[in-house]
């Protein structure tokens, strides 16, 4: 029966595989109850706080993280998006590895819960925006790369140069332009080199 650790979870994710198992009969001896079945959702409050994930299979799981299946009127997915940051706003304490929760101050969180409509519209717009967030971040990437490509097509077009006019007019190119060139670590590494 696959057994769950936080190395096994992956944020806002569906769980589907783990690195450990355990077989019926050491459940049956340790657990003395059935697995966790699968759909509910798993989050750590030990070490990394917050990190949550949906159960793809039945399973069983550390004593690092907690599963929940939420009752009826409460959205599984609305509790996935508002339970990391509610958790992670929890009283913690250091613990050798990381932050904790204990069981108190996991009691003590307060969790909004609006209508089932509005936790619809929750998720709806919290998925919206995350999609945006994840196109703006392949644009930047993109960007990043095209900016690299351009300083190191200037700066190959300076050590390539065949003679010193060559060279002066590509450095009169590179230094019009060289505040926007030359913003960044890998921009000012590669102009070093």
């Amino acid at each position: 029966i696959p057994w769950v650790s936080i190395s096994d979870m992956e944020h806002f994710s569906v769980l589907a595989e783990t690195s450990r198992s355990v077989s019926k009969d050491m459940a049956s001896e340790t657990f003395k109850y059935p697995p966790i079945p699968a759909g509910s959702l798993l989050m750590s409050f030990k070490l990394t706080v917050g990190k949550i994930c949906v159960l793809g299979v039945d399973a069983y799981h550390n004593e690092a993280i907690i599963s929940l299946r939420p009752n009826e009127g409460v959205l599984r997915d609305y509790l996935m998006r508002v339970l990391p940051s509610i958790a992670r706003s929890g009283k913690t304490k250091d613990a050798l590895m990381g932050a904790t929760l204990n069981s108190a101050s996991l009691a003590e969180l307060i969790i909004p819960l609006p209508t089932l409509e509005e936790q619809h519209r929750i998720v709806a717009k919290v998925d919206e925006l995350m999609a945006l967030c994840d196109r703006l971040e392949a644009d930047q990437a993109d960007a990043e790369a095209a900016h690299a490509q351009l300083v190191q097509a200037l700066l190959d077009s300076l050590t390539q140069a065949i003679n010193a006019d060559d060279f002066r007019a590509s450095w009169q190119r590179l230094s019009e332009h060289f505040h926007t060139l030359f913003p960044t670590e890998a921009s000012i590494d590669a102009l070093k080199q």
